[in-house]
């Protein structure tokens, strides 16, 4: 089950000259999103709402990316990252990526396709999956993760957590299909 979420970016520009790279930085990837009304910004304040991580977490990440390229600077409070002074990370239960693998989904897919048994390869892509909310993607890549190498704690604890995670799913979907039969009975 996603919960509603609130993510906000704080940014600080240093002259109206970064202003308005910010502004049309945003400006720009608003243009290629079909629905804004998640989506506000003002006074240097980005706010993104939705349930879980979604194609909103693609924009927010194309708008932070932007702004560093700029050299702006910016403080961003998200529930799923850690942001410090030398990289951009995600948090996965107790670990930390580096956030550049979310860009990289689809070479980690050719990679797979090439050579399936590379663990590393495997464990981006259950990250990446868990991370979008895909568990039942994520759980497969960690299975296979967990059969390979039964030593590896990281992929066991995540399989045992994702699995939790879809059990928790279904049961709320059965509920949800449940009381929408009462309501029509």
């Amino acid at each position: 089950m996603q919960h509603f979420i609130t993510c906000r970016v704080s940014f600080y520009p240093d002259n109206d000259q970064e202003q308005l790279k910010l502004t049309n930085i945003v400006r720009q990837c608003n243009a290629k999103v079909q629905d804004r009304s998640s989506i506000t910004f003002g006074n240097n304040c980005l706010s993104l709402a939705g349930y879980g991580n979604n194609w909103r977490c693609n924009i927010c990440h194309a708008i932070r990316a932007e702004a560093k390229n700029e050299q702006i600077l910016f403080l961003s409070r998200c529930p799923y990252e850690k942001d410090d002074s030398f990289s951009w990370r995600i948090q996965i239960g107790k670990s930390y990526f580096d956030i550049s693998i979310l860009y990289r989904a689809e070479y980690y897919k050719k990679m797979k396709i090439d050579d399936p048994g590379n663990l590393l390869v495997r464990t981006h892509l259950a990250v990446i999956n868990e991370y979008y909310g895909n568990y039942a993607a994520a759980l497969q890549e960690y299975a296979f993760i967990v059969k390979r190498d039964s030593k590896d704690t990281f992929a066991s604890r995540r399989l045992k957590a994702v699995s939790k995670l879809l059990l928790q799913e279904k049961k709320q979907e059965k509920l949800q299909e449940k009381a929408k039969l009462i309501r029509m009975g």
